[in-house]
């Protein structure tokens, strides 16, 4: 599941948009703690059971729910109830893809109720450990979860004299991004291959 060579063993890791697993099982295994984050019930159910083939429940936490760019509840809208599905949208149907795994047209989807929160809210109120790096395979969601992690960022750009950034340390050193992430670049990030973004002088 893509180069792990960023990770280093005990490394922190978030898996934002986890679906079934492939990418935060692969991290566990190059020695990683692993946070993955699906807020699509099926989903999490089929995570779950991939990670218990893997004998790595010790080293994934799963949470199941969505992360995005304010705290909220709202409606996700399940294309179907396969696991391991794709092309669901949190709260907005504009955002919905409306195909099914056969791309045929899906037009009432289902209906789940889940929370969501932001990456600087997760660290920074609930206490989940902040990242080495952050994997972000929500597809579409990508510029929302990036407006809700600007704190984190911000600690890792050494910019810290003009945010209040506790109690984030800068440990993020990578970001993983399906969708545009050009911002990051703002951050000190710099673009590198499958849409990896690594911090400046990071090891």
């Amino acid at each position: 599941m893509g180069n792990m060579n960023h990770i280093h063993k005990g490394d922190i890791v978030w898996d934002i948009g986890a679906n079934a697993g492939a990418y935060s099982i692969s991290a566990a295994k190059a020695g990683a703690r692993v946070f993955a984050f699906e807020p699509a019930a099926i989903n999490c159910a089929a995570l779950m059971k991939a990670i218990q083939r893997a004998q790595l429940a010790g080293s994934i936490d799963v949470l199941c729910l969505a992360v995005g760019e304010d705290f909220t509840l709202g409606r996700m809208y399940i294309t179907e109830l396969n696991s391991g599905a794709r092309g669901h949208a949190f709260r907005s149907l504009h955002d919905y893809h409306g195909f099914d795994t056969h791309r045929t047209m899906v037009t009432r989807p289902h209906r789940q109720w889940c929370f969501c929160a932001t990456v600087d809210a997760l660290v920074a109120e609930w206490g989940i450990p902040e990242p080495n790096h952050v994997r972000i395979g929500a597809v579409d969601a990508e510029s929302n979860i990036l407006r809700g992690m600007h704190r984190l960022l911000y600690a890792a750009s050494g910019m810290r004299d003009e945010l209040d950034i506790a109690p984030f340390r800068g440990s993020l050193r990578s970001v993983q991004i399906s969708g545009p992430g050009g911002i990051l670049t703002t951050y000190g990030f710099e673009e590198g291959e499958d849409g990896l973004y690594l911090r400046v002088g990071a090891v």
